[in-house]
């Protein structure tokens, strides 16, 4: 069944790097994960600038998944100063990502052993709370169908001045609403992807389209 993997990391800005359709399969992992891996170096005192939003979307997309280093752990994401040594030649301020794409292949995103992609989105917390939980929610639609849910917590908000990425390992169609519900299998054309983080009484929303093609 597809492989789900949603985790969080903290950084400065981002670094994509390239992907290719032909990756290996995605391992299967229906749990979700969170990893705070540092704080952005604000001065003393910095607020957001709109006081009335604490929370702020910055990407949404779906980039080429990440296949497992010999740890069976993925190269990416990471960024410079995580336990992976495979980021450790980045410069400070980087964070490395699949590379996003625009059409994903639908026979390949429709298996029901492993998945096609991975979708992302970072946004920066401005909370200032540490107990306030971080839930999280995407969603893949054509339509009124829905081809794809993950969702739920993925850790404590670590306080204000920080940009995190969430991702999610997916495939589409029946059998992948993990959040419960029913997924439809999708057809060939365009999907909305639809990311909802929300700590506390603050919520951000992303979107991105994708298309799904079919064979000649």
């Amino acid at each position: 069944m597809t492989k789900t993997r949603i985790s969080m990391f903290a950084a400065l800005a981002v670094i994509v790097a390239l992907g290719l359709f032909g990756q290996p399969a995605l391992a299967a992992d229906f749990q979700l994960h969170s990893m705070i891996i540092a704080k952005a170096d604000l001065p003393a005192g910095m607020v957001s600038p709109d006081a009335a939003s604490q929370l702020h979307q910055l990407v949404t997309a779906m980039g080429a998944g990440s296949p497992d280093t010999s740890s069976d752990v993925p190269y990416w994401p990471c960024f410079t100063g995580g336990s992976d040594p495979a980021c450790s030649s980045i410069p400070a301020g980087g964070i490395v990502l699949g590379a996003p794409f625009y059409t994903w292949p639908l026979t390949t995103c429709t298996s029901s052993t492993e998945a096609c992609g991975t979708i992302y989105w970072l946004f920066e917390t401005d909370v200032a709370s540490t107990k306030a939980e971080i839930d999280v929610t995407v969603t893949v639609t054509q339509g009124s169908n829905t081809i794809y849910t993950v969702g739920g917590a993925v850790g404590k908000n670590p306080g204000a001045g920080n940009v995190e990425i969430v991702y999610a390992n997916a495939a589409f169609g029946e059998g992948d609403c993990f959040n419960g519900g029913t997924c439809v299998n999708p057809s060939a054309g365009v999907a909305t992807i639809t990311t909802t983080t929300t700590i506390g009484k603050q919520s951000a929303t992303g979107k991105a389209t994708i298309t799904l093609s079919a064979s000649d």
